[in-house]
């Protein structure tokens, strides 16, 4: 697939973002795959997100972002029907107590499942 150049990102680049710039485009070329009409990463088959293209100074392709949420919304219902481990759940326990305070109710963003109810003082 052939990419073009955007044209709103001719303003100034510092030599660090040039050369992040140049890994990006290197990696587009050589590490990914089309379907769809949208690029995949190879390693993973994940459709690249849009933000990638902006910074390697691309436009993505037309169905990029539409593809992107539909791989997103994939990888959601899966995750969603994965039941978590006894030692996951410990350790999330773990963590929750060490950065959050009692009265604090802790809700998985991703699930909208509230993972520990506050406690009053």
């Amino acid at each position: 697939m052939e990419l073009r150049e955007d044209p709103r990102s001719t303003a100034l680049i510092y030599a660090f973002e040039i050369s992040r710039r140049e890994d990006l485009r290197r990696q587009l070329a050589e590490q990914t795959f089309e379907r769809n009409g949208a690029l995949l990463w190879k390693c993973n088959s994940a459709v690249i997100p849009v933000d990638t293209f902006r910074e390697a100074g691309y436009l993505p392709p037309a169905a990029q972002a539409e593809e992107r949420e539909k791989d997103i919304e994939a990888f959601m219902v899966e995750y969603r029907k994965r039941k978590p481990t006894a030692e996951a759940l410990a350790e999330q326990a773990f963590e929750i107590e060490a950065n959050f305070a009692p009265e604090e109710t802790i809700v998985n963003v991703l699930t909208g499942k509230v993972v520990r109810k506050g406690r009053r003082k």
